[in-house]
């Protein structure tokens, strides 16, 4: 039985993959304006695609998919790896350690073995337990980048949360979105979130570390860092339901097909924005407030451009290999 894919979510992730990409983008100037945008994407956008992915979580073909997700996840390490060392840079392999972006395809293999093993555990025990672990990993320093253990321990709870909603209770969750006055709560939401990052951030900068969620506790939140943790969980999951809520139900052209094919773009935008800096397109564009602008655009432009299928390979060769056993066309990134 063919599942018909749902607008919302492809218009949700087109959003998402752009705020990544974005999010990349401004990390080659550093200003107050790219403090701030950081600061808003990074609060939701990692967060709501692993929500996603839980949401689409099946336990079928296990195997097929953790081996497809640690293949794109390798791959991706070392197409990273030959751009650097073509550049000159030394690029330096850890097989078992990645803060760079491949991370999320190694977590999503963890998140999908660990779902299917605990298939049979009360799910709202395993939420309760994993944003526990969450707020008191931070204390300890060797959780890190190693296997990507500290994002695995601080977005887990985000795709249980999703495969909370899955199946039926999707249904449910849909009726939910169209409420009216939750929808103009959401506007607010975003709104105020919005305002605090660009005009308040120096009161809220502190959370950043924990939205990334790729390192320990730092000096300055170690005495209450688990209160921090479950702060900067709020506030996720209000800006990311809000997200949610405000996101058009219905196909709109061009942008529901990107929002189709976000692996790729994930995939391959940061390859081709490497190759950018070490040509020095950055320096060379962004000095200037108008250059900046320039760059946001041609991130946009590189968004839509990866999102053609000439750039399906690898991730799309792959996830089609993985998907020969089975016939449902599942949304997932």
């Amino acid at each position: 039985m063919i599942q018909k894919r749902i607008a919302l979510w492809d218009n949700l992730k087109f959003f998402l993959i752009l705020c990544v990409v974005l999010g990349h983008y401004s990390e080659s100037y550093v200003s107050d304006a790219y403090k701030s945008l950081f600061m808003f994407v990074y609060t939701f956008h990692m967060p709501l695609f692993i929500f996603i992915s839980g949401l689409f979580h099946r336990n079928t073909r296990i195997a097929q998919k953790i081996c497809a997700y640690l293949a794109i996840f390798y791959i991706y390490k070392i197409a990273v790896f030959l751009v650097n060392a073509a550049f000159g840079k030394d690029p330096g392999f850890k097989v078992l350690e990645e803060s760079g972006a491949p991370w999320f395809m190694f977590a999503l293999a963890v998140f999908t073995l660990l779902t299917y093993l605990l298939r049979e555990v009360n799910p709202y025990l395993l939420l309760v337990t994993g944003v526990i672990l969450a707020c008191f990993s931070g204390y300890d320093p060797s959780i890190n980048s190693y296997l990507v253990l500290s994002r695995i321990i601080v977005f887990y709870p985000f795709y249980l949360l999703g495969t909370l909603f899955s199946g039926e209770n999707m249904k449910r969750l849909e009726r939910i979105l169209e409420n009216r006055y939750l929808q103009a709560a959401g506007v607010v939401i975003l709104a105020v979130w919005a305002a605090m990052c660009l005009f308040g951030l120096d009161h809220v900068y502190i959370l950043q570390i924990l939205f990334i969620g790729r390192k320990p506790y730092s000096a300055d939140l170690l005495e209450w860092g688990y209160l921090w943790r479950l702060l900067a969980y709020a506030i996720t999951f209000l800006v990311g339901f809000s997200c949610i809520l405000i996101t058009p139900k219905k196909r709109i052209p061009v942008i529901s097909v990107v929002g189709q094919r976000t692996l790729q773009i994930y995939f391959w935008h940061r390859i081709i924005l490497y190759a950018f800096a070490y040509w020095g397109l950055p320096m060379a564009i962004c000095p200037t407030r108008i250059g900046k602008i320039l760059w946001m655009l041609i991130g946009v432009g590189l968004t839509l451009i990866t999102s053609l299928k000439i750039f399906s390979f690898p991730t799309g060769t792959i996830m089609k290999f993985q998907k020969k056993t089975g016939k449902n066309i599942e949304n997932s990134r």
